[in-house]
């Protein structure tokens, strides 16, 4: 990845990129319940990029992060498309084949990464008989699903980096806080739990706080790059290492504070079974570790996507 020099993004303009982030964190910890946080924090992004759009005639670059908030939000309902989310991953191969018969150079690393998101995500049906929790036993699609549905938001993001190069990942990344969260389960079976808020509240933070701070306010490429891929990293381990744990200790399960007792409104927590003691400990790490490995693997294909395409235009002006 070649370097450059860039101005960093206003303050301003940092503050209104992270706002969504900020509203999401409100939400999860319980500051703002029920319909009205979910409802406020996709007002907020519509806003922005209202805002954002009438300001500069096109979308912001502030507003990158509420706009993929929303691609997120509607990925939640992708789980009912079933199989055809493997559309993506078809394209995906069909794409790169017609573009290096065209002769269009496509670096060799997204063949890697491709190639690396299919057999990850092929490989759960392969080791899930030496698993006894039912976390395991995923129908052979819904690996691969996971790989079109990330996918398909890198896709919707390629325009955006057209024109802003690195800067389009924020909306990878943001689309990725609705997409790990909610479609691809890495806070399964501590739903509505003091635990699973604590996950999702730390998904918020990094993905949708501390990634557009550090790559707004970054003077180079490389800095970019870093600002989207360690904050996404940190999040999916501390996400999944919670998950394992929490899931596979009896004294924590056990000690779990039913939050529909502070909350009346709130339904009662749901904690997945069938995963108590430490023997399920490593296994439940290396199935949770392979999804995450899957959607790390679509963020470093977006970046290497998207800072070639940053290259590309550059070399044609």
């Amino acid at each position: 990845m070649q370097n450059g020099s860039f101005s960093p993004v206003l303050w301003v303009r940092v503050g209104l990129a992270v706002l969504p982030g900020l509203f999401a964190i409100g939400t999860s910890s319980g500051l703002l319940r029920g319909g009205f946080g979910q409802i406020g924090l996709i007002a907020v992004c519509i806003a922005l990029i209202i805002v954002g759009f009438m300001r500069e005639r096109r979308v912001a670059v502030w507003s990158f992060a509420a706009l993929g908030i929303l691609i997120g939000t509607a990925s939640l309902f992708a789980l009912s498309l079933g199989p055809l989310l493997l559309l993506p991953v078809l394209a995906a191969i069909v794409a790169l084949v017609v573009y290096q018969r065209r002769g269009v150079d496509v670096s060799g690393l997204v063949w890697v990464l491709l190639c690396l998101m299919i057999v990850i995500g092929v490989a759960r049906p392969v080791v899930s008989p030496f698993f006894r929790d039912r976390d395991f036993y995923w129908n052979w699609w819904w690996d691969l699903a996971g790989d079109g549905a990330m996918l398909l938001v890198v896709a919707v993001g390629l325009p955006l980096a057209r024109r802003s190069g690195l800067l389009a990942g924020l909306f990878v990344v943001a689309a990725g806080f609705n997409l790990w969260e909610g479609i691809l389960g890495l806070t399964y079976g501590l739903w509505r739990t003091p635990w699973g808020i604590v996950m999702v509240a730390i998904l918020a933070l990094l993905l949708l706080v501390v990634s557009p701070i550090w790559v707004l306010r970054s003077r180079s490429r490389r800095g970019q790059a870093w600002g989207l891929l360690l904050p996404a990293f940190v999040a999916l381990g501390s996400v999944v290492t919670i998950n394992a744990i929490v899931r596979t200790d009896p004294a924590i399960l056990d000690g779990i504070v039913n939050v529909s007792s502070m909350v009346p409104a709130t339904p009662k927590p749901w904690i997945g079974v069938g995963v108590r003691g430490t023997e399920n400990l490593v296994p439940l790490l290396i199935g949770k570790g392979m999804t995450a490995a899957q959607l790390f693997m679509g963020m470093v294909l977006a970046i290497v996507l998207y800072d070639w395409i940053e290259r590309q235009d550059l070399a044609g002006e």
